[in-house]
């Protein structure tokens, strides 16, 4: 995401004009760096071990996620380890028939949102479910089965939650989440105007 598209995001979010999703794939570093002032969330922190079910908020940096429905399996919702890396992932078991969705609510609106998914072998697609639009991870270019990728959204009004779902058993893992919350109304037409005058000085 430029910091156009962030400038236009952020004017946009204070009209009444209808959600755009623009995806990015890849490029942690590119999306974060155009952000004025992101929350990341890389589980570092956190105790491993299982989370809570059956539709009670688990809380985390900037955002809450809830597993709406309950499975016979409690490391289907867990703090674990990436065997890989050696980092900790947040790792998510998409069930129809127990846990068919995850929510993620923002402590604030946010403009974008952007995480490392790690798909199964089977790629069997994951959904994030965005203000009615839905973006499948399977179908976008750059995302492969047993690999880790960057996904990220941007949209150019608030959001205060998102869906993920997927229509068959889908084990998922996520880490590095990074948001960017609504600015304050004292500060929204600063950091819009910061935003466009970085495109300018870069253009010269």
């Amino acid at each position: 995401m430029t910091r156009l598209a962030l400038a236009a995001a952020l004017a946009a979010a204070a009209s009444s004009a209808p959600a755009a999703i623009m995806t990015s794939v890849g490029d942690s570093a590119g999306f974060t760096a155009a952000l004025p002032s992101p929350t990341i969330e890389d589980f570092e922190d956190e105790a491993q071990g299982v989370l809570d079910q059956g539709g009670v908020p688990v809380p985390f940096d900037g955002f809450k996620i809830t597993a709406n429905g309950t499975s016979t399996f409690a490391d289907d919702f867990e703090i674990d380890e990436d065997p890989g890396s050696l980092s900790q992932i947040l790792d998510l078991f998409l069930d129809p028939g127990n846990i068919p969705t995850f929510t993620l609510t923002f402590d604030s609106p946010i403009l974008a949102f952007g995480a490392d998914f790690t798909s199964p072998a089977s790629g069997g697609g994951t959904v994030i479910e965005v203000d009615g639009e839905a973006i499948d991870l399977a179908a976008l270019p750059g995302v492969a089965p047993a690999l880790t990728t960057f996904v990220g959204f941007t949209s150019d009004t608030p959001v205060s939650s998102l869906v993920l779902s997927s229509p068959t058993l889908e084990f998922v893992s996520l880490d590095n989440i990074v948001l960017q919350a609504v600015p304050e109304p004292a500060s929204f037409g600063l950091v819009a105007a910061a935003a466009l005058i970085g495109v300018r000085v870069r253009r010269r």
